[in-house]
């Protein structure tokens, strides 16, 4: 877990950011994620790919580890 900034509002709110949280990945995992079923959504900054939880409801952790560990190196 790593700490993170997260843009809310969907842009309502430009500027702001709010505290977060987060998984950091190693490499652009982006396309991967979004392919898998259900699709979960990243960012990718400098080579890393960000999943920010705080948009996560807790019954989807599951979900979200899933993905992660179907990921192919």
């Amino acid at each position: 877990m790593v700490a993170l900034e997260s843009l809310p509002g969907a842009g309502s709110l430009p500027g702001m950011t709010v505290p977060s949280f987060g998984i950091v990945l190693d490499g652009d995992r982006s396309e991967q994620l979004r392919l898998h079923r259900p699709p979960v959504i990243a960012r990718v900054r400098e080579q890393q790919t960000y999943l920010d939880l705080r948009t996560v409801a807790p019954e989807d952790d599951p979900v979200v580890a899933h993905a992660v560990g179907a990921l192919t190196p």
